[in-house]
């Protein structure tokens, strides 16, 4: 039968369990600053046109799939299937299609 921990084991600096949550705190800090990040770095685009794309080292970036072209696009940007479709695809129109 576990019992509750006490303020006691709780303040130790070394406490596995405080360490943890400081841990999770640091993250979902970190993830709170990117996602207001998009308000600086793509103001005039719409949320739903925004992407979050990683890195090769990992780190996340704002990605506005309307926007993005082979040219403005980070060389560091880990490629998946959407960005190679919208970046990639033959645009061929028809006279027809008017």
């Amino acid at each position: 039968m576990e019992t509750a921990p006490t303020s006691k084991s709780l303040d130790t600096p070394t406490s596995p369990r405080l360490v943890k949550i400081s841990q999770r705190c640091e993250k979902l800090e970190k993830d709170i600053i990117f996602l207001k990040s998009f308000m600086t770095s793509h103001p005039s685009s719409l949320v739903s046109n925004l992407r979050i794309k990683h890195t090769h080292t990992g780190s996340p970036r704002w990605v506005d799939i309307q926007k993005c072209t082979v040219h403005n696009i980070d060389n560091d940007l880990v490629i998946d299937e959407e960005l190679h479709e919208k970046l990639y695809r033959k645009i061929t129109y028809k006279d027809r299609d008017y």
